[in-house]
């Protein structure tokens, strides 16, 4: 029987769904039974076979874990009976984490120099943990946070105020429409004048 050899990838591989990998092979036959053919079949990951012995680049557009396998037949008709395989996982496409505050839980007025107490939750739905955080108090003056209930916040400057609450996952990704919440710094109230 003729022999079956994935040369790449080399080992398992982990992709997104979606995405590709390049495959070749190598086929030998002992008694020199040319031309061989060959067969790659790539299970139910919804990629189209291969009779090529180096198909190149695969697209796996389906989700799963899938056992790739890689055939050589000699010219008699003999297939190798032991095919090369190689385990190709594909995990679905991460999914951006969800920002929300919790306090305030809506626009807030206070006086200058007054604080606001922030507290917010991240939650992602691939549960990609550890989250980070980062509170932005914009052009206040108040300090950007990374702690997720940063607390309470004083506000010196007058002025109106979106601050943001913005989530990353573990893996890089951060939420597109971060929480947001406006507070409006009102100068302190000055006594009228007598003339």
């Amino acid at each position: 029987a003729p022999e079956s050899t994935i040369d790449t990838p080399a080992g398992p591989v982990t992709i997104t769904e979606g995405e590709s990998v390049a495959f070749t092979g190598t086929g030998t036959d002992p008694d020199g039974d040319l031309p061989l053919t060959y067969l790659w079949d790539f299970g139910a990951s919804g990629a189209p076979s291969s009779t090529a012995e180096d198909p190149g680049a695969v697209t796996f557009p389906t989700a799963g874990t899938f056992t790739v396998s890689f055939t050589a037949t000699d010219a008699k008709g003999l297939a190798d009976p032991t095919p090369a395989t190689v385990v190709v996982t594909v995990e679905p496409p991460n999914q951006a984490p969800e920002s929300t505050i919790d306090t305030p839980a809506g626009p807030v007025t206070i006086t200058e120099g007054e604080s606001v107490a922030f507290t917010g939750t991240g939650s992602d739905p691939d549960g990609d943990l550890p989250l980070t955080y980062l509170w932005d108090f914009g052009a206040s003056g108040v300090a950007p946070s990374n702690a997720e209930d940063p607390g309470a916040q004083t506000f010196a400057t007058a002025g109106t105020f979106t601050v943001s609450f913005a989530v990353t996952d573990a893996k890089g990704l951060a939420d597109p429409t971060p929480a947001t919440v406006q507070v409006t710094v009102e100068p302190p109230n000055q006594a009228p004048e007598s003339v």
